[in-house]
């Protein structure tokens, strides 16, 4: 399925069939539109992804994906400005940010609760898990290119793991977020 932004609806449902593991939701972003793009489970302990398209933050442009059957989303996110938010969903979850093998521009995050989630071009990739349960959020740094920013947003029982590469010499910078705030940035030297 191909999707392009921005939509006149409300709503779309898109219900994949079999094969199973060759269903992909392609969104390509829309010109000069800052958009928020949340993916999340349809609920608390739902299996299937909503995903939430906001323009320009302001609600008047909303539109909502009900998908079902979807094995791939791919979001081709334009002027690196975007935001794209992944939220694994109510329970325990294990996340993986990592470059995806077959395009050195595109990241993917693969996760226990969602489609693999592709993207490019974007301002910020956020990680959101939510909920109570115990998080493992894993960054792999090495070839990092589809976001200008990453970020995740961890719960006292979530862990962050940063992964570099075992062939060169990594050099991480851990410093204290802006004042008033719980926020720490990692930065790969």
């Amino acid at each position: 399925f191909e999707v392009a932004l921005p939509q006149p609806y409300l709503e779309i449902l898109l219900n994949g069939q079999e094969p199973s593991g060759s269903d992909t939701l392609l969104l390509t972003g829309a010109v000069d539109a800052t958009e928020t793009v949340d993916i999340e489970p349809d609920g608390a302990g739902g299996t299937q992804p909503d995903i939430d398209v906001d323009y320009n933050s302001n609600g008047i442009n909303d539109l909502d994906f009900d998908l079902t059957g979807i094995e791939l989303v791919d979001y081709e996110a334009v002027g690196d400005d975007d935001v794209l938010i992944v939220s694994p969903g109510d329970g325990d979850h294990v996340v993986r940010v990592d470059s995806a093998p077959q395009d050195d521009n595109t990241d993917r995050v693969i996760s226990d609760a969602l489609p693999e989630v592709q993207y490019q071009n974007l301002g910020t990739l956020r990680v959101d898990p939510t909920g109570d349960g115990e998080d493992i959020v894993t960054f792999v740094t090495r070839s990092l290119e589809g976001a200008v920013n990453y970020e995740t947003d961890l719960g006292d029982r979530d862990t962050l793991v940063i992964e570099g590469s075992n062939s060169q010499d990594d050099d991480f910078s851990v410093a204290p977020g802006p004042v008033a705030t719980s926020f720490l940035t990692v930065t790969d030297n």
